[in-house]
């Protein structure tokens, strides 16, 4: 069955936008002072039940940076100590959002994603009036099926409320949600098809003569991927590394980028023009490029 066949029987949509992209850091310390300093509020730590793993969950309305460290190197890591050997601090990976999580596993399953057993996750939220209990259902997508998109997931939220209060939600920095993640991909051809089982056909398009491959991903939110060239070529990655299919860079979208700008410069980060975006490199964005737009990265378009 076709794409265009799949979207014309099928109403109900797996995938409605990105969750949170998972940010891996050395230091928990270090990585709230580093987000704070970007103009980012950081609310009260999280450690997982499960796993010898915590994180600072920066909210917004929709969807909420996460950055992820070790709090007990001694118990089950989910990758986490793997991946800060192979690559150092860095995305590694994106959790999309989904409103039936059972049902989407069900329907990727039928247009032929593969998807692991689902799993639940609980995090200890740290709060000054006593520890609250957030849970997830997790849907891991099968080891190399989504090139560029690492090990990444669909994440059902099981206690949605508790995560978000207005305080935590309000940025200097003016940020309102994640507008993309982007990764550098080996082979784009085989990477488009099978974004298109995933998101459907109508979702993905070629950008820039074909050297950018992008996907509505649902919520106003997209995933571009680029060649390692061209990922080189806008200063998304190090000519020196050659390591292929893996996010690079986050796209957080603003009303304008004049706070961020003020922000950046009264804490003395350094930051570059890119288009009229603010574009603050991995060094000083825990191993990611961050950009702030109003728009579009200005690698996806042709500006």
């Amino acid at each position: 069955m076709d794409a265009s066949t799949l979207e014309a029987t099928v109403g109900f949509r797996p995938i409605v936008g990105i969750d949170h992209p998972v940010i891996a850091v050395r230091s928990m310390t270090d990585a709230r002072d580093n987000f704070e300093r970007l103009g980012f509020v950081v609310p009260p730590r999280g450690a997982h039940l499960e796993w010898g793993t915590g994180n600072w969950c920066v909210m917004m309305a929709r969807d909420y940076l996460e950055l992820r460290g070790v709090v007990d190197e001694t118990r089950y890591l989910h990758g986490l100590d793997h991946f800060l050997e192979r690559h150092g601090e860095g995305l590694m990976w994106c959790a999309f959002a989904t409103e039936n999580g059972m049902r989407a596993r069900t329907e990727l399953m039928r247009r032929g994603v593969r998807l692991q057993e689902p799993r639940e996750l609980t995090r200890r939220f740290e709060l000054s009036d006593g520890d609250v209990a957030v849970r997830f259902r997790l849907f891991f997508f099968a080891d190399g099926e989504l090139p560029g998109l690492m090990s990444s997931l669909i994440c059902e939220h099981l206690t949605p409320t508790v995560l978000r209060r207005p305080e935590w939600m309000v940025h200097p920095n003016g940020a309102q949600g994640v507008q993309s993640v982007t990764a550098v991909v080996s082979d784009l051809d085989h990477l488009a098809a099978q974004m298109t089982r995933a998101f459907g056909g109508a979702a993905v398009s070629r950008r820039r003569g074909g050297s950018v491959v992008a996907a509505d991903v649902g919520g106003n939110a997209r995933y571009y991927a680029v060649g390692p060239e061209e990922g080189v070529r806008l200063g998304l990655v190090r000519a020196s590394r050659h390591d292929t299919d893996r996010l690079v860079a986050t796209a957080i979208r603003v009303e304008n980028t004049d706070a961020v700008r003020r922000v950046l410069d009264r804490n003395e980060v350094a930051h570059e023009n890119a288009g009229g975006d603010v574009l603050v490199s991995a060094r000083h964005a825990c191993g990611m490029s961050l950009l702030f737009t109003s728009d579009e990265p200005y690698w996806a378009t042709s500006r």
